[in-house]
């Protein structure tokens, strides 16, 4: 694999840096360019270095199991913690094998310290993880200046395809709107990153990677990245390995701190409920297709895992971002289509003592052993399919946007 030079361009009001990258393999839908697109305004603080393009192709070369070229800057110290972030992602992730893997760089230069670059960043989706971390770094919280968030990053084409423009609109003007109540500013993003992993790899195993790659070519704007946490240390082996690496995307004057471990989803809920923002701007929704109102579908399995904590805690009545239907409809629901049941159970059941619901308690307790024969199945049946299956499987069941290799 090649990266090419960056490239920067003006287009339609936004800036865009670009860059070509080559594989040596023929493999199907994907682009041929990786770019990014922010608003015209943030043109003085994005740079023509390469950290964010190495760290956006890391994962999508070891899956295809080639080498790295990097024909531009990159950090000394970004890559010297490489192949610290690869070990630990190899831990997790058995599609990536322990091969041989080679990087190549043209030329290393530690990242400057600009004037104005003392911007604080949350990647910002509205979910639980990311609304914690934003509660906790507002000035009122008395934390100090230096961890006091500047700015929100809100994406397109991630969980919001490209063509789903009008979803993203509707939910651009209203974060934009929040975050300037919040006296912050919403940094709007646009990029194709995840049409070089898409169905190939699971992202949550990249999560880290790809959005540094978004936020690294600020960086003459950002000091500090504040990356929320998935869940608790324990509670989800993943995430204990992200509060491990996340800090490993640091540069010379960029810092990435893992934010919010030392909760899990129902505590962070607890800390959140008497915050008005949160109840009417929430948005955990991954079906952009079934939505009742344009945050949440209050149908797919992560509004139903949400809402269910929602209703152990007692919140329901104050989330004006869902549908809530019935407590005991809402938890079948989400058993039938939840692939990791046993240890969302566990969470629930965490939280259930807490708050002293037998019924709940009953009911999740005689769905436990059931929805642990049901992910064994799942599992099962999974491996037999082979790999180049399973991706034509996943393009067919799941349709994705076409290859953009420029912003249109």
């Amino acid at each position: 694999m090649i990266i090419h030079p960056p490239e920067i361009t003006h287009k339609n009001g936004e800036v865009i840096i670009s860059a070509k990258v080559e594989f040596q393999n023929e493999i199907s839908n994907i682009p041929n360019y990786l770019w990014y697109a922010y608003p015209e305004k943030y043109a003085p603080y994005v740079t023509l270095r390469s950290d964010g393009f190495l760290s956006a192709m890391l994962f999508p070369a070891l899956h295809f199991q080639e080498d790295i070229e990097v024909r531009g800057v990159v950090s000394p110290k970004f890559y010297f913690q490489i192949p610290e972030i690869l070990h630990l992602s190899r831990i997790e992730n058995r599609v990536i094998d322990d091969q041989p893997f080679k990087i190549v760089v043209e030329k290393f230069q530690p990242s400057e310290r600009y004037d104005n670059q003392d911007g604080v960043v949350i990647p910002f989706s509205g979910g639980v993880d990311s609304m914690f971390t934003l509660w906790s770094h507002l000035k009122e919280r008395g934390i100090p200046e230096e961890f006091e968030i500047t700015h929100g990053l809100f994406l397109h084409g991630f969980d919001i395809r490209f063509s789903e423009k009008e979803i993203y609109e509707w939910l651009r003007e209203k974060y934009t709107q929040m975050f300037k109540d919040l006296g912050l500013d919403l940094v709007l993003a646009r990029t194709n990153i995840l049409q070089f992993s898409k169905f190939y790899l699971k992202f949550i195993y990249h999560q880290t990677s790809t959005l540094m790659s978004v936020i690294l070519p600020l960086g003459k704007l950002i000091n500090r990245v504040c990356k929320p946490s998935y869940d608790g240390y324990f509670a989800s082996k993943a995430d204990t390995k992200a509060a491990l690496f996340d800090p490993l995307y640091s540069n010379e004057t960029m810092e990435v701190v893992h934010h919010g471990a030392w909760l899990d989803r129902g505590d962070k809920i607890r800390v959140l409920s008497a915050w008005p923002k949160f109840h009417a701007y929430a948005r955990v929704c991954i079906n952009n297709t079934k939505r009742r109102n344009k945050f949440n579908c209050s149908r797919c399995e992560k509004c139903l895992r949400t809402m269910i904590i929602l209703r152990i805690v007692g919140f329901e009545k104050k989330m004006t971002s869902f549908h809530f239907q019935g407590k005991y409809q809402e938890i079948v629901r989400w058993w039938l289509f939840s692939r990791n049941t046993g240890e969302h159970i566990k969470h629930f059941l965490k939280d259930i003592k807490k708050e002293k619901k037998l019924d709940l308690f009953l009911l999740l307790m005689f769905l436990y052993p059931l929805g642990a024969i049901k992910d064994r199945t799942y599992r099962y049946i999974v491996k037999l399919i082979p790999t180049k299956m399973m991706y034509q499987l996943k393009r067919k069941m799941f349709p994705y946007d076409d290859v953009v290799d420029y912003p249109v």
